[in-house]
């Protein structure tokens, strides 16, 4: 380096080196800014997939959490004898489901959007859904063909005297 000529900065030193007349000379340098490109390439990749893979973790959890929260709310509902229950939480959301002590299945499912809000109402209505929906089938279990319902709220089916 000359005295009056400034001091070169990191690129344009690397540039003077890999772009010299002589390729013998030029080739050990471009190959290591490449390696190092590359290098970096690949720690941005493994960043992104990290961080891809945390949020895959955070969103399991959440949809545990949303699918917990369904079960307590379910656990809390007057369930006829017999009849069993259960949530169901898988990658396509989070499903309400239960037999009947005639072994029908019934369920039902939501898909969370990761809204906080919008998630706790879908699972308010979805527990809400299955509560009508256990109502509803012990209307019919009650109803028998033929009967007439009393004021007090009892079924009467009448004789033929």
């Amino acid at each position: 380096m000359d005295k009056d000529s400034k001091p070169q900065s990191e690129e344009e030193e690397k540039l003077e080196l890999m772009g010299q007349e002589s390729d013998k000379k030029a080739k050990p340098y471009v190959i290591e800014v490449q390696k190092e490109a590359e290098k970096k390439e690949q720690e941005q990749k493994d960043k992104e997939l990290n961080w891809v893979d945390d949020k895959k973790r955070w969103w399991k959890r959440y949809q545990s959490r949303l699918g917990e929260i369904l079960y307590h709310k379910m656990l809390g509902m007057d369930w006829p004898y017999y009849w069993k229950f259960g949530v169901d939480v898988s990658e396509d959301g989070i499903a309400a489901q239960f037999l009947t002590d005639r072994k029908h299945k019934y369920a039902k499912g939501i898909k969370p959007i990761n809204n906080l809000p919008y998630d706790m109402n879908a699972i308010r209505i979805l527990a809400e859904q299955v509560e009508n929906t256990i109502d509803k089938l012990r209307t019919d279990e009650i109803v028998v063909p033929g009967s007439i319902l009393l004021p007090d709220g009892e079924r009467h089916r009448p004789t033929n005297n």
